[in-house]
């Protein structure tokens, strides 16, 4: 493809340029445009500020309570994450 500048560049010759925000197509062929990183990284950002401050749930009776991933809850002895719908996992608390 020919260097181009400015305005004259033709939609044609840009046909590698993908300007989904969600990055969907996971493309070896095409690159996203600067504005659909920039959607994609900004979503990704809020939703890892969400998780981080989401409050914590009652702990769970069981690895198979109720649960939506990214949910988090802790007790006196552990600190439990659902990781998926209804899946959680837990990591004893101790002094170090």
């Amino acid at each position: 493809m020919a260097e181009t500048t400015g305005l004259d560049v033709g939609a044609d010759e840009l046909d590698f340029l993908d300007t989904d925000g969600t990055l969907a197509a996971n493309s070896d062929v095409k690159v996203s445009s600067q504005k659909a990183t920039k959607t994609f990284v900004n979503a990704a950002k809020a939703a890892a500020i969400a998780a981080c401050t989401a409050a914590p749930v009652a702990a769970p009776g069981t690895a198979s309570s109720a649960g939506v991933a990214g949910q988090w809850a802790y007790d006196t002895t552990h600190i439990y994450v659902c990781i998926s719908t209804n899946t959680w996992v837990r990591a004893t608390l101790a002094t170090f």
